[in-house]
């Protein structure tokens, strides 16, 4: 998967090979995801059915089931019968996803020690010191560079079912959450670094530990974001 200069989210992500077709309805829900992983829609956009039906190349009816699931994870909110973005963060949301993300993804970073050939750190390790080059990364670089390695980690874990769940998690802290500082993305990735070490060295315990407390800072980021502390707008 490539990171993108344009900053859209990878479609050839983690995810995008299930073991059924996916619907007209799935689809427009993962496609919606993608662009609001991308930015396209700001706090506070009418999403407008007819448009998106269009852009999507769906009708109305897989449109509006993409768009009640949105609205059930309080991504969007429905108002005088028309679907938006919601402005502003769900902190009760935010807290209870990572804590979701934690029980999945920490298991899995023990499951998939040792399991991860050398070949592929080493190209993990060249994506994020690419990305860490990038003048300007959107939300969507972040996406990209962020999930490449979480989805490495949980297939190598080998529960197809759930690393797909987690996918669909990590895809909605991002979208909570969008921007992060400078400092805040760099020490991420420095923690990345740090995750590919234990996993290819197959040490479990400490590949878990790692996972949990990068999680933990992600969720303090989330959490600053949503009380209002300053969030530069890119890195």
């Amino acid at each position: 998967m490539n990171t993108r200069a344009t900053g859209r989210p990878d479609p050839g992500a983690r995810g995008a090979d299930l073991l059924r077709p996916e619907s007209l309805g799935e689809q427009a829900y993962n496609r919606l995801i993608e662009m609001m992983l991308a930015g396209e829609f700001r706090p506070g956009t009418i999403l407008q059915e007819r448009g998106l039906a269009s852009i999507l190349n769906v009708s109305r009816t897989p449109l509006r089931e993409a768009l009640g699931r949105l609205a059930n994870k309080g991504l969007i909110a429905r108002e005088a019968g028309r679907f938006v973005m919601v402005d502003g963060l769900d902190v009760q949301r935010l807290v209870e996803t990572f804590s979701l993300r934690r029980l999945l993804e920490t298991e899995f970073a023990g499951l998939a020690a040792g399991k991860v050939a050398k070949e592929q750190i080493e190209h993990q390790r060249a994506r994020a010191h690419e990305f860490l080059a990038l003048p300007s990364p959107s939300p969507g670089d972040y996406w990209n560079a962020d999930n490449a390695l979480h989805s490495l980690i949980a297939d190598a874990a080998g529960n197809e079912f759930a690393a797909s769940l987690a996918l669909d998690v990590r895809r909605l802290t991002h979208v909570l959450v969008p921007h992060r500082t400078k400092d805040q993305i760099r020490s991420g990735v420095m923690e990345h670094f740090a995750i590919m070490d234990a996993v290819l060295a197959g040490d479990a315990l400490r590949s878990r530990e790692l996972m949990e407390e990068h999680l933990a800072g992600e969720k303090s980021a989330g959490l600053a974001s949503a009380l209002g502390d300053p969030i530069e707008v890119s890195a």
